[in-house]
């Protein structure tokens, strides 16, 4: 079973990682002097589920565009991997989530028997310090992310 688990996981993550990249991608257009993003100047905290965009913490333009003439295209792809490593943490963190409620759900079916329960504690146990990491990590890399930016 915990094989099977663990297949299913790394196909969500191949899954989760393809739609990702694709949906960072798009918003590239082939003028590569400025990408058009949403009102880059200012934060956009309408987007799905507060995650960072990929272009945070570059410079804008007047027109609200990304600006990448005259930037060093080492600190530019230093500060989209940041992003782009914020957003992977924090989508871990909410499987890190899905993981705690999947292990009270163990927990719950144990029905009593010692090694099951002990499963479901070992799952929750293990899913919290994914979480605590993962926000731990977030938070680092987003401080760092905005000391370079």
């Amino acid at each position: 079973m915990i094989d099977k688990l663990s297949n299913g996981l790394k196909s969500f993550a191949v899954v989760v990682f393809t739609i990702l990249l694709t949906v960072l991608l798009l918003p590239i257009s082939g003028n590569v002097s400025s990408v058009y993003a949403a009102n880059c100047g200012e934060p956009d905290d309408s987007n799905f589920l507060s995650f960072p965009t990929w272009y945070r913490n570059l410079e804008c333009d007047s027109e609200g565009h990304v600006d990448l003439e005259g930037q060093e295209i080492g600190h530019v792809a230093i500060v989209v991997a940041l992003n782009i490593v914020d957003i992977v943490l924090r989508m871990l963190s909410i499987v890190a989530i899905g993981f705690i409620i999947y292990g009270g759900f163990q927990y719950l079916i144990a029905r009593g028997e010692p090694a099951n329960m002990a499963k479901g504690k070992a799952t929750i146990t293990h899913a919290v310090v994914g979480l605590i990491i993962g926000i731990a990590s977030s938070a680092i890399v987003g401080f760092v992310s905005s000391r370079l930016g």
